[in-house]
């Protein structure tokens, strides 16, 4: 984390909390109790509540002696070259929707599925 993305998170968690503790909003959370005691001012609502879900969302800290499989399927391959076919472009280009609006490139589908067959082996080569 840079410099300045730890001063700007600093300035968000001050606004946050001034926010918070300022009392100027308006709540939609009601008071609430626990244990006879009523909490009705947005911090500690908001402690009460986390304290709440921390307690019924943690994890178990695994047992002793616990450790996760090994992998069984090491590889060092990948994916190194991707071809397309002309046929397999065609069949894409011809299954296009035409009702549908024209994409980033302002090329419509119509007119990529009406010349399918004249450019499924230039964009194949392409990618």
């Amino acid at each position: 984390m840079t410099e300045t993305t730890a001063s700007v998170l600093d300035l968000i968690f001050v606004d946050c909390s001034e926010y918070v503790c300022s009392g100027i909003s308006q709540s939609s959370i009601p008071a609430l109790i626990e244990n006879d005691q009523i909490y009705s001012d947005a911090l500690s609502k908001a402690t009460l509540l986390n304290v709440f879900f921390t307690a019924n969302s943690c994890l178990e800290p695994p047992p002793a002696g616990f450790a996760l499989r090994p992998l069984l399927f090491k590889s060092d391959l990948g994916i190194t070259t991707i071809e397309f076919s002309p046929i397999a472009v065609y069949k894409v280009l011809k299954t296009l929707p035409t009702a549908k609006a024209n994409g980033p490139d302002n090329i419509s589908n119509r007119f990529l599925c009406e010349w399918a067959g004249v450019l499924a082996e230039p964009f194949a080569m392409l990618f």
